[in-house]
């Protein structure tokens, strides 16, 4: 081969190498479907990477456990993949070098190791345009996914809330108040701590269902202290979730015990029942059958048990609200709504006015800030209310009245102050933030104050 002939090869390989990375991230996401060549997801795109193909959300491309099998040829994106997924609970080995691509976001998630999950094979696509002010990998997560971003309450002025009409609340007649902060709890709510010797981490079998239990430093068992049920995303795990929530870590430092429950295993992984989806289980049955297992063992203040999520998982925690209010006491769901099926539907009905937090991101791909039908799960359809009508919702069933005050108890949250029993409900908007948890001592600080009266 002549030397001319030869040059002009090495100028077209190196031409190539120069555009791959720029093409790979194309591939990768698909410009607004989420693809790239191989593999192949019906409304997302071609799937990204080489060969495509992932068992369960893995396989060659991908690779986390909990979401598919090891590794990925060429991973993507610095801690959304590489050889071998690199993401502790969420990869495999250690990464190896990637192709170049957009970072994950501008401010790394509230505690959480971000999960670069790609969109379930055949599921409908969540949105047509990539999310304001987000990285693109908050598109690609399915619903539930692990967080991708979580930029902090505070960066924006507080979001203009409708009006709420004067509808009396849901809540039963003569229901008791929750007692705000302040009031001094009962030594050993519920009972006594004699006898109770659960005292350290330990996992327990509720219906054949795992439960993680962890107790906070220096814990003895000598008096009773809150309860945080923290739900995992759908295709998460008890195991996954508790190395990650932010709002766990700021309940386990001030001194909680925190329990991550396994979810049932539905068409999309380990998920919550909330009416039109994710699986059949008695989701509502199994908390209240680990409240009381939980409460015979360990010393525990019944009166200040909290539920809070992310995504699917922030779904079970709105419907906390709607099914355990007469044992939980307040709850701070991130990144879902109730579903508009279970509130046409009239079953949303708590049997007390309801402290309730919610975090919601503007940008968010997954759960639409605006709300709308979601057909990922394959089966299940369900229409989410969107931020505003879930706040208005809660608002109306909680008897509130006036109008919410901006920038309570955070920079861009809403707080309604005026409903009934003295509860407080509440919104806070993360401006062009994405699929991901609240911030979690916010979230933390918001439940602690609410005692079941």
């Amino acid at each position: 081969m002549k030397a001319s002939s030869i040059l002009s090869l090495i100028s077209l390989v190196i031409a190539g190498a120069v555009a791959a990375p720029a093409n790979y991230e194309k591939r990768q996401f698909g410009g607004m479907n989420f693809g790239g060549m191989g593999g192949g997801m019906p409304d997302f795109g071609a799937m990204g990477g080489m060969g495509g193909g992932m068992p369960n959300f893995g396989g060659m491309g991908g690779g986390m456990p909990d979401f598919g099998a090891m590794g990925g040829m060429g991973g993507g994106m610095p801690n959304f993949g590489g050889m071998g997924g690199g993401m502790p609970n969420f990869g495999g080995a250690a990464p190896a070098a990637a192709p170049a691509a957009a970072p994950a976001a501008a401010t790394a998630p509230v505690g959480a190791a971000p999960v670069g999950a790609t969109a379930p094979v055949g599921a409908a696509p969540v949105a047509a345009t990539a999310p304001v002010g987000a990285a693109p990998v908050a598109a690609t997560a399915p619903v539930g996914a692990a967080p991708v971003a979580a930029a902090p309450v505070g960066a924006t002025a507080p979001v203009a809330a409708a009006p709420v009409g004067a509808t009396a609340p849901v809540a039963a007649a003569g229901a008791a108040p929750v007692a705000a902060a302040g009031a001094a709890p009962a030594a050993a709510a519920g009972g006594s701590c004699s006898g109770k010797t659960l005292v350290s981490d330990t996992d327990l079998n509720i219906g054949g269902r795992k439960v993680i239990v962890k107790f906070p430093a220096g814990y003895t068992g000598d008096k009773a202290v809150p309860l945080l049920i923290n739900f995992h995303p759908i295709g998460g795990s008890a195991d996954g979730w508790a190395m990650q929530s932010q709002t766990a870590q700021a309940a386990l430092a001030d001194g909680a015990i925190v329990a991550f429950m396994d979810g049932e295993q539905g068409p999309m992984g380990q998920a919550w029942n909330v009416g039109p989806c994710c699986t059949d289980a008695d989701d509502v049955q199994y908390t209240r059958d680990f409240i009381k297992e939980i409460t015979a063992q360990s010393c525990i203040d019944s009166t200040r048990i909290y539920a809070a999520g992310f995504s699917m998982g922030g779904g079970m925690s709105n419907y906390s609200g709607c099914m355990l209010s007469d044992v939980i006491a307040a709850a701070a769901p991130s990144a879902f709504d109730l579903s508009q099926e279970i509130v046409d539907a009239g079953k949303c009905v708590p049997s007390r006015p309801f402290p309730i937090l919610n975090f919601r991101g503007t940008a968010d791909n997954v759960v639409m800030y605006e709300g709308g039908l979601s057909q990922v799960v394959p089966g299940k359809p369900i229409t989410f209310l969107g931020a505003k009508n879930n706040l208005a919702e809660w608002a109306k069933m909680n008897g509130c009245t006036g109008e919410p005050t901006a920038n309570s108890p955070a920079a861009g949250c809403e707080m309604y102050e005026n409903c009934s029993g003295g509860v407080k409900v509440g919104l806070c908007t993360i401006e062009g933030g994405g699929h991901s948890e609240g911030p979690g001592q916010t979230g933390w600080d918001f439940l602690k104050q609410w005692t079941l009266a």
